[in-house]
């Protein structure tokens, strides 16, 4: 049925965090948004606070996102100390 991608995409998710990189990324790789704008909305959306839901699905998606390029390897281990509980 698909439904995930409503489910992925609530306010505060590892869902909804994938979402808002891949497309500001993809934003910042067809010239809409600059390098400055990118990082600067990147690192803001780092900051919120993050609800994990399913953890094998969010270590995916961090994965996912890493892959992309869409965050750095740093951003990648906070990512994953925060839904792991490290932090």
């Amino acid at each position: 049925m698909g439904g995930m991608g409503m489910m992925a995409t609530a306010e505060g998710t590892m869902g909804a965090l994938h979402q808002k990189l891949a497309t500001l990324k993809a934003l910042r790789d067809e010239g809409v948004i600059n390098e400055k704008e990118w990082q600067a909305k990147k690192t803001k959306e780092l900051g919120q606070k993050l609800n994990p839901g399913e953890l094998r699905s969010d270590l995916e998606a961090v994965q996912r996102l890493y892959e992309s390029q869409a965050i750095t390897e740093a951003e990648r281990a906070e990512l994953r100390a925060k839904l792991l509980g490290l932090d």
